[in-house]
């Protein structure tokens, strides 16, 4: 499953657990520099692209404008929400009291993985295609784009091809370039030659 993980900078060691829980599946977390239009035009994409929303629920992350409105959206996408709490005195807003969460406040034990795992396969296995984005919902938080749709998903292949070649996946790497190249995507790199 593709899963979104949001989570506040200062729980970053907690994230780095919960991946490692969580790394049978196809993970993304904002590893972002500094904040910026194209950093959130990536960041929607991937919550267009993830099924699942990964919520570390923290006095920080909660309290986060950026963390809020990931969760939001993921929300108005229709995504199942897995929240996980990692501070206990974690004031929780109204709309996550409500849900269920798995509770790491104390640490990670063998009882809260199987949760983790037992909820996210369930998800995965009873979901039904993810719904078309509602562009009313998502438009009040989402900055406009700048470049047409099809450019976007060019670069957007791009950088996944940059993220396999990374982690040695090297036929990833050159099925999404080749889609690049054929959806018209033009770069000073001569990709033709990097094919061959």
């Amino acid at each position: 499953m593709r899963l979104f993980i949001s989570y506040a900078r200062v729980d970053k060691y907690y994230c780095a657990q919960i991946m490692e829980v969580l790394s049978a599946h196809d993970l993304w977390i904002d590893n972002r520099l500094q904040a910026g239009k194209s950093w959130w035009d990536e960041i929607q994409r991937r919550l267009e692209w993830c099924e699942g929303f990964v919520y570390l629920l923290s006095p920080e992350s909660v309290s986060s404008t950026y963390c809020r409105r990931e969760y939001e959206i993921a929300k108005a996408l229709g995504r199942p929400i897995f929240p996980i709490l990692i501070h206990a005195r974690t004031q929780l807003p109204d709309d996550l009291a409500d849900m269920h969460y798995v509770d790491l406040s104390a640490g990670v034990t063998i009882d809260a993985v199987k949760l983790i795992l037992d909820s996210i396969y369930l998800a995965d296995h009873t979901r039904q295609p993810m719904p078309a984005p509602d562009p009313v919902g998502i438009a009040s938080t989402a900055f406009p784009p700048d470049q047409p749709s099809s450019v976007q998903d060019a670069e957007y292949l791009v950088q996944e091809a940059i993220e396999a070649f990374d982690t040695k996946q090297y036929d990833r790497a050159v099925f999404l370039l080749k889609q690049a190249k054929t959806s018209g995507y033009v770069t000073f790199i001569d990709l033709d030659s990097l094919l061959h």
